[in-house]
């Protein structure tokens, strides 16, 4: 008998707590889950306008949603649908950081935003706005978890001169409602950087 499987045996409660845990995650998770299906890719204007793809006017016209506006209009990018992932994990007591890649080099800035959050030493990145891969991936350690973003990303990027050195990674806080574009980046570019 281990240490782990002796630990759970003597204290009935914490085997109890832990099973609360596990139920009150996974119902929020489908709470999540459910609301996340409902939003699709789009993002709007300071006028209100919807696009559904980034345009010419998306540098300087765009304006980040609440999380309420944003489950009303079911369009939004990956800025806005951390924000969502963040309110979820936070409520439910799970820790959770968020992280903007971007490829500044060149003044390029093709960038993504996602959230990973810790469970039991293990890792997940937690992945809705990218459709190919919309999921929950599990890694041992967040360089793992960083270099499998850093080989997903030309899918995003779709440029051929693509070089992984290139991406830099940023950890960043909640910023403030209703930040334009201009203003998410220079919040992302202040925060501290990984790599």
């Amino acid at each position: 008998i281990n240490a782990a499987t002796t630990l759970i045996i003597k204290s009935p409660k914490t085997l109890y707590h832990n099973h609360v845990i596990i139920k009150r995650v996974k119902v929020a998770m489908e709470e999540l889950r459910e609301k996340l299906n409902n939003i699709k890719y789009g993002w709007y204007d300071n006028t209100g306008k919807l696009h559904k793809h980034i345009d010419k006017d998306y540098m300087l016209k765009f304006r980040m949603q609440t999380n309420e506006e944003l489950v009303k209009n079911g369009y939004g990018i990956c800025w806005e649908t951390v924000e969502l992932e963040r309110e979820y994990f936070e409520k439910n007591k799970i820790p959770c950081k968020s992280y903007f890649i971007v490829i500044a080099k060149f003044r390029r800035y093709e960038c993504h935003t996602f959230l990973v959050y810790e469970k039991n030493n293990r890792y997940y990145w937690f992945e809705h706005s990218w459709d190919k891969l919309k999921g929950i991936y599990e890694f041992d350690n967040m360089k793992d978890l960083f270099e499998k973003v850093k080989l997903e990303f030309p899918d995003i990027v779709k440029y051929k001169d693509y070089n992984p050195n290139d991406l830099e990674i940023y950890e960043y806080k909640k910023p403030k409602e209703h930040i334009n574009c201009l203003g998410f980046y220079a919040h992302c570019f202040k925060s501290k950087k990984i790599r």
